[in-house]
């Protein structure tokens, strides 16, 4: 009896799941929301805009490189201190200049 209960509420779960997943998709389509996978982008899906995006690639372009973990971590934390837009490009190129001094 235990068994049969317990197969019953599992299956009213997976049903309440799947409905309320397209429900989920109904409105994300009513409201055409953007999704985070279809972006090529090496920082999809995070908190940046698509001002920042350009800057991202234009220190690539201009490194003619992909920036590696500790670039991408000093470009992180100076988007977290607020800079933007051409600051942002100056200030990561004098912190790149200084990591790679040594």
């Amino acid at each position: 009896m235990e068994l049969i209960i317990s197969g019953v509420v599992i299956g009213i779960t997976l049903i309440l799941m799947v409905i309320m997943f397209f429900l989920g998709y109904r409105e994300a389509l009513i409201y055409k929301v953007d999704d985070p996978i279809k972006y090529e982008s090496p920082v999809a899906g995070e908190i940046f805009d698509d001002e920042i995006l350009k800057i991202y690639e234009k220190i690539e372009e201009e490194l003619g490189k992909e920036l590696d973990v500790e670039e991408k971590r000093v470009f992180y934390i100076l988007i977290e201190e607020g800079y933007r837009g051409m600051t942002l490009y100056k200030k990561f190129m004098e912190e790149y200049h200084r990591l790679h001094q040594h």
